[in-house]
Parts: structure tokens; C-alpha cells; sequence
């Protein structure tokens, strides 16, 4: 992943999709169930782009995708139900329908498409990687979410690895460094970082 230099055009239109895009629970995680968040979503944090680029810049949004024609860039936020503990116990960690309509949607739009993943773990992406010119995994931000734009816009260079491994798909969960069969989507220790390295990752 490269930082969006294409919002160094102060005419550029960003388009923002998905239903944690807003939603300041997406970001924080188990916090969103105490009675401190009420006063966090008051005093900001957030996934903020309109602060994040020039006054010129047009940031746009919807929530399934819709209207991103025309748009320089497609940022879509996706993520899971905020949880605490046990509560978010599932079956199943495959990404929602409804967030990968809204990739598809804005992937038909021809234009270049972000993913931003906000999860308290990994969750199974299979079905958005292909349809992604650049795939964030943001965890859960807290109230920090300018941090992830910081990254997103080329205000702030990156470096960051993975300290786990991410599954493929729910049959290899649980799956550890060492297994038998180890061949995670993305290895433990995986990582990025711009400016690029000299092995040439970016």
C-alpha cells in the first residue's frame, strides 16, 4: 500500500462508504458498551478525512456504495459488531454481506477502492482482497481513528507486522506458528512500510 497521493489534487473527491465509517462504536471496540463512551464520542476521534485533506478536497458519503462514480477514490470501512468478551463469541468470522456489497459497489464504480478493516482480531477477508487496491487492517482505533487517516493521506509513514497469523478461511482456526499444516493468508510477522524497504515492500 501506497499513501493516497492522488488527494494531493485539491480539486480531488473522496468518497467514504460503509457502516463503520460514522460510527464512532466501530472504532472503540468493547468500550463502546461502558457509560464512558457517551463522553468519547463527544470530545472527537474518529475516521476524519474531511481533517485529513486539503479544504478544497470533496468528501462525500454512503453507506452501501452508492454514487461513487466520478469520485477519485473509494475509502470503504468496514468492520464487526463491537463486543466485549465472551459476548463476541461467534461461529463464524467471514466478513458481513452487507460490507462486501458495499466493496463490490464501489469496486463497479471503476475507480480506486481502500478497505479499512476495524476488528478486535483477525476475521476472514477472502472475498474483499480481489476487489481492494489497498486492504488496511486498523484494529480498533479507540478514539484515535485521525491516526489511521494520518497513514491513509501520506501524513505520517508506516511500518507495521503482524502479531499473528491471519486465516484463510474458519476451517484453519485456530492456527498457530508450527502447525502441520501451517499456510495462513498472512504469516505471522507479516508487514509493510512506506517509504519502501529495500527489499522493495511498500
Amino acid at each position: 500500500m501506497t499513501p493516497l497521493r492522488v488527494l494531493e489534487n485539491a480539486r480531488a473527491v473522496v468518497r467514504i462508504v460503509g457502516r463503520a465509517a460514522t460510527v464512532h462504536a466501530y472504532e472503540v471496540g468493547a468500550l463502546a458498551s461502558t457509560a464512558a463512551m457517551a463522553s468519547l464520542r463527544l470530545v472527537g476521534g474518529g475516521f476524519d478525512p474531511p481533517g485529513s485533506v486539503s479544504p478544497q478536497t470533496k468528501v462525500t458519503f454512503s453507506k452501501d456504495g452508492s454514487g461513487a462514480n466520478g469520485a477519485d477514490v473509494g475509502i470503504v470501512v468496514i468492520g464487526e459488531t463491537p463486543y466485549a468478551e465472551m459476548l463476541g463469541d461467534r461461529k463464524d468470522l467471514t466478513v458481513s454481506d452487507e460490507d462486501v456489497a458495499a466493496v463490490e459497489a464501489v469496486k463497479q464504480a471503476g475507480i480506486p477502492v481502500v478497505v479499512v478493516l476495524l476488528s478486535g482480531r483477525p476475521l476472514i477477508i477472502d472475498k474483499l482482497l480481489d476487489k481492494a487496491d489497498a486492504f488496511v487492517a486498523a484494529w480498533w482505533p479507540g478514539t484515535e481513528g485521525r491516526g489511521v487517516t494520518d497513514v491513509l493521506f501520506g501524513d505520517f509513514n508506516y511500518k507495521g507486522k503482524l502479531s499473528v497469523s491471519w486465516p484463510r478461511s474458519m476451517d484453519q482456526i485456530p492456527i498457530n506458528v508450527g502447525d502441520a499444516k501451517y499456510d495462513p493468508l498472512f504469516k505471522y510477522g507479516y508487514g509493510l512500510q512506506y517509504p519502501q524497504s529495500k527489499t522493495g515492500r511498500s
